[in-house]
């Protein structure tokens, strides 16, 4: 497929995503709302229908200014800013009701400098919730195996308990990913319907609902407590991301970039060994 094929195919599939990421602007009428890692502005698409103000941050300035150079750049409907989201949200300059964490690219880096930059902490999470309105709510979008994490920490930052449960909203759909809406302040039982209506009609399956009810590991996770139960259902499950702190990340980060140097140095010393025994070899 030509490169042009290529990217009408992923605005397609973005533009079928659409519905489900649209479900929680359900709880407001024209938000503000903050979208983190912005990319090629089809998030900035969506929450236009919506929203009464939109922020951006983008941490790739060669993709922002590509992007925002274009003809009829989506950009141009949102104020966008080239920096780090956690840095942007720790300065804590404004408020939102809405903050979007799309699809963003977290994972594992053998770069111990990205821990400071990471969302998927419990101390990146806790300066998103410091962004958001009394009445305000996170959004994250992601990989399947990565939102049951992201709960599991959601759930230590409020210091679990029974009323926990009421303020996530967790739901998927085969091949497009997994979503959490969450809600510090709580879910009402006639925003949840609203939701859940919303989602069904974009063909999702709801995993967690207010109420309580949930399927797979959610139901687990929503009856733990402390760190050490939640951990070993992260395990079990074999999610790849595991509540971890700042300290844990950069910890991890560096046994990587470790086992990663191991290996390089591995491969030229056994390639010179062939060589020899080769050499040795011929008569």
């Amino acid at each position: 497929m030509r490169r042009g094929g290529r990217l009408l195919a992923r605005v397609a599939s973005a533009r079928a995503r659409a519905p489900l990421r649209e479900v929680p602007f359900a709880l407001f009428w024209r938000p503000r709302v903050l979208i983190v890692g912005v990319g090629g502005g089809l998030d900035i698409a969506v929450a236009a229908r919506h929203a009464g103000a939109i922020d951006g941050v983008e941490a790739d300035a060669g993709a922002m200014s590509v992007m925002s150079g274009r003809k009829c750049s989506l950009y141009r409907r949102a104020s966008v800013y080239c920096r780090q989201g956690r840095e942007f949200l720790e300065e804590g300059a404004r408020r939102y009701d809405l903050i979007m964490l799309p699809w963003p690219d977290q994972r594992l880096s053998p770069q111990v400098e990205s821990t400071k930059h990471s969302l998927f902490t419990l101390e990146g999470l806790s300066a998103c919730l410091r962004g958001l309105r009394p009445e305000g709510a996170l959004f994250v979008a992601h990989y399947e195996d990565w939102i049951p994490g992201i709960f599991a920490a959601l759930k230590l930052l409020a210091g679990g308990g029974p009323g926990f449960v009421g303020r996530a909203f967790v739901y998927r759909k085969a091949r497009e990913g997994a979503f959490l809406i969450y809600r510090p302040g709580g879910l009402e039982a006639r925003d949840a319907e609203t939701l859940a209506a919303q989602v069904e009609s974009a063909g999702g399956e709801l995993l967690l609902r207010p109420d309580g009810r949930a399927a797979g590991v959610y139901a687990d996770l929503s009856a733990a407590s402390g760190r050490q139960e939640l951990d070993a259902i992260l395990r079990a499950a074999r999610c790849r991301w595991s509540a971890l702190t700042d300290l844990e990340l950069a910890a991890a980060c560096a046994f990587r970039d470790f086992v990663s140097s191991v290996h390089e140095d591995a491969v030229p010393r056994r390639t010179a060994s062939r060589s020899r025994r080769a050499q040795a070899a011929r008569p």
